[in-house]
C-alpha cells in the first residue's frame, strides 16, 4: 500500500493520509453489481427505501438469453455432472436451451398478453431447470444402479445353483451308475437262485419217484 501511495505523489507518510488514500482508491473502484427484475414489486419497493438505488447507480437493461447464452452457460453446467458418453453433453445442452428459449418463452409471453402479467424469466429460472435436470440424473443413476446390483446378485445366485445341480447331476449319474451295477448283480443272483430252484425240483421228482416205486415193490411183495 506504501508504494500506491508514493506514487500518487504523496510524500508524508502519516497514518491519517494513508487512511484516506486508501479509502478514497476503495470509493473510487469499488462497484456493486445488483440484479434484479424491473418488474418485481420488491425491487420498487427497494428503490423507495434506498434512493441510491437510483441515484447513485447506472442501468444497464437486458434482453431475453439468446441461444448462444443459453448454450454456453448449459455446456458448463454439463461438465460439472458426471462423465456422460461422448457427444451426449452438447446434445443435452442442446435440447435445453431449445426448451427454455421457444417453450417456456412463447410460455411466459402468452401469459402476458392472455393474463396482462408479466412472467419474467429471470437466468436463475434457467440455472434451476438445468439443477433439476442434474438431481433428476443423479436419482435415475441410483435407482438403476440399485437395479443391476440386484441383477448381478441374482446372475450370481443363479449361476451358484446352476453349479451346485451340475454337481448333484453328477453324483446322481454315479448313484446310478452303482445302483444299476447293484441290480444286474442282484439279477444274476436271482438267475443262479432260480437254476438251482430247477434243480431241487427235478431232484424231488426224481426223489418223490423213486420212493413210489418202492413202495410199489413192497406191496407187490
Amino acid at each position: 500500500m506504501k508504494s500506491e501511495y508514493k506514487r500518487a505523489g504523496h510524500t508524508e507518510e502519516l497514518p491519517a493520509l494513508m487512511n484516506k488514500f486508501f479509502f478514497d482508491r476503495i470509493i473510487d473502484n469499488l462497484h456493486l453489481a445488483y440484479i434484479v427484475s424491473s418488474t418485481l414489486k420488491q425491487f420498487s419497493v427497494a428503490c423507495k427505501s434506498f434512493p441510491a438505488l437510483i441515484n447513485n447507480a447506472s442501468f444497464i437493461f437486458y434482453n431475453p438469453w439468446p441461444m448462444e447464452g443459453l448454450y454456453e452457460v448449459g455446456i458448463r453446467f454439463m461438465k460439472e455432472v458426471d462423465p456422460l458418453p461422448e457427444g451426449n453433453q452438447e446434445a443435452i445442452t442442446q435440447v435445453c436451451a431449445k426448451f427454455y428459449d421457444q417453450t417456456m418463452t412463447e410460455s411466459a409471453l402468452k401469459i402476458k398478453t392472455t393474463q396482462g402479467r408479466a412472467c419474467d424469466l429471470l437466468p436463475s429460472l434457467y440455472t434451476a431447470f438445468l439443477q433439476t435436470y442434474k438431481n433428476l440424473l443423479d436419482s435415475k443413476r441410483k435407482e438403476i444402479g440399485a437395479s443391476i446390483e440386484k441383477y448381478k446378485n441374482g446372475i450370481l445366485k443363479l449361476n451358484d445353483a446352476n453349479e451346485q445341480v451340475a454337481i448333484m447331476s453328477k453324483q446322481s449319474e454315479k448313484s446310478n451308475e452303482e445302483v444299476s451295477i447293484k441290480k444286474n448283480l442282484a439279477e444274476a443272483k436271482e438267475a443262479e437262485i432260480n437254476i438251482d430252484k430247477k434243480a431241487i425240483a427235478i431232484a424231488l421228482e426224481e426223489l418223490t419217484g423213486k420212493r413210489k416205486l418202492i413202495e410199489s415193490e413192497k406191496i407187490e411183495a
